[in-house]
């Protein structure tokens, strides 16, 4: 999606995945829907985020939708299965993590190597190799000398990334699928606010003030409690007579 479609539109995609989980919650994970200030809550998100791609120039293109219907389709459902497998498979956070990093892995190399292999007649052929020798190369040695080696850079990366996993599938445990992705969309937009403070190219105020309608939808949000179990009867209180 990020071939075709600006990053601001690429958010207001993802916004909408938490209507779609919060539904799916309902129907497959035994949730109760979202009461009126919850469903607000999740469209001011959605309208913040609207509001933002307009206000910073996000264009909307026939592929940008076709994909961004494709990305939201397949996020919701990675929501909710990842969440019924958390419920229904018990296992260690640990243990979640290593099957995790390891099944991917087992996908991921072949899909290294095949694009590496893409992409070697494409730089020699373009020039690009002599570009990236004299221009790129150096400039990733000064970034890299201080830390003493590329391998030190990795092994962080991994380490984060292995802090990521961990706290995601401590957290998916603990809170409903639509709860999750709500925490996502916000790491989103707290994103997009941190890099307006830290680089020069500074969003509009009209922006900044979308953002902040995204933020203030977020704590209106209150989680949906579980659904009543079939055939499950209330206790009532005993009332002795005199």
């Amino acid at each position: 999606m990020l071939h075709v479609a600006s990053v601001e539109t690429v958010i207001v995609f993802r916004t909408t995945v938490a209507l779609l989980t919060a539904v799916g919650d309902w129907i497959w994970l035994g949730k109760e829907l979202p009461s009126a200030q919850s469903w607000a809550a999740l469209l001011s998100i959605v309208a913040g985020a609207a509001g933002y791609s307009y206000a910073e120039g996000g264009q909307l293109t026939t592929d940008s939708m076709v994909w961004g219907v494709v990305y939201v389709l397949v996020l919701a459902f990675e929501m909710l299965y990842v969440k019924h497998v958390v419920t229904e498979v018990k296992m260690t956070t640990w243990t979640r993590v290593y099957y995790n990093n390891m099944i991917s892995l087992a996908f991921n190399m072949p899909l290294i190597i095949s694009s590496q292999l893409a992409v070697q007649p494409l730089v020699a052929n373009s020039g690009a190799a002599s570009l990236v020798a004299s221009v790129a190369l150096p400039a990733v040695q000064n970034i890299v000398a201080p830390w003493g080696s590329l391998i030190s850079l990795v092994m962080l990366s991994a380490l984060g990334g292995l802090g990521i996993s961990y706290a995601g599938f401590g957290f998916r445990s603990m809170v409903s699928a639509t709860t999750f992705t709500l925490a996502g969309i916000m790491c989103k937009v707290a994103t997009v606010l941190m890099s307006q403070i830290l680089f020069e190219n500074k969003a509009s105020l009209q922006g900044v003030a979308c953002l902040g309608l995204c933020v203030g939808g977020a704590t209106l949000y209150k989680p949906s409690p579980d659904r009543p179990k079939p055939g499950a009867t209330t206790m009532l209180p005993m009332q002795i007579k005199s």
